[in-house]
């Protein structure tokens, strides 16, 4: 499965790591190491498992992407919906992409 990642911020993003979790659509957690300049894209490609009937849906997999910028480490988590086409090919539909600085929930309030 193949994805277009784009940094369509104003600061330099290097891409760490990906992995898509669900037991319904995964992949192994793969390292990467590529930067990507403001307005920048990459293809990212991802081995997934994924068996489904034409027509069926799996609901709420996530591609997490990990990355760097300005010396913090983020998490990207693209929610997604995919839907088995014709043949129970993957169809995969982003349907929100959040981010979360990494260690945010140790820190104190």
């Amino acid at each position: 499965m193949r994805w277009r990642v784009v940094n369509t911020g104003e600061r330099p993003v290097q891409l760490l790591a990906a992995v898509l979790p669900h037991a319904g659509f995964r992949a192994a957690e793969r390292p990467l190491d590529v930067g990507l300049g403001p307005g920048a894209t990459s293809d990212l490609s991802l081995a997934v498992s994924f068996r489904a009937a034409p027509g069926d849906v799996v609901e709420n997999p996530f591609l997490i992407l990990s990355v760097e910028t300005d010396g913090e480490r983020w998490r990207v988590l693209a929610r997604l919906r995919i839907v088995a086409g014709q043949n129970g090919e993957p169809r995969p539909e982003t349907r929100l992409i959040t981010t979360q600085r990494v260690g945010f929930s140790t820190e104190a309030v």
